[in-house]
């Protein structure tokens, strides 16, 4: 699947320059429980929002190193993310 190569690459740039984030990834979701997320919602996840989070469901929560870049950008799971939808 070529969207897991480019996932490992980026996975492979933060084990480069020893980010932290790459020591507390979450395990990613199962087909079935993106299934679950989708019938409880009532949403259809696009195919880059399956592969994403089957990749890793996000980092383990507040883990000092875990947020990236010039601000607080953080790899959230999909039930926070889901925190973050309008409606």
């Amino acid at each position: 699947m070529i969207a897991v190569d480019v996932f490992e690459r980026l996975r492979a740039a933060w084990l480069r320059h020893q980010s932290p984030v790459v020591d507390h990834l979450r395990a990613g979701l199962t087909t079935d429980e993106l299934d679950a997320v989708e019938a409880s919602t009532g949403l259809v996840l696009p195919v880059e929002t399956r592969q994403w989070w089957s990749w890793h469901d996000g980092v383990v929560p507040d883990v000092p190193g875990t947020t990236m870049g010039a601000g607080p950008w953080e790899l959230l799971s999909l039930t926070d993310a889901l925190k973050y939808r309008p409606g």
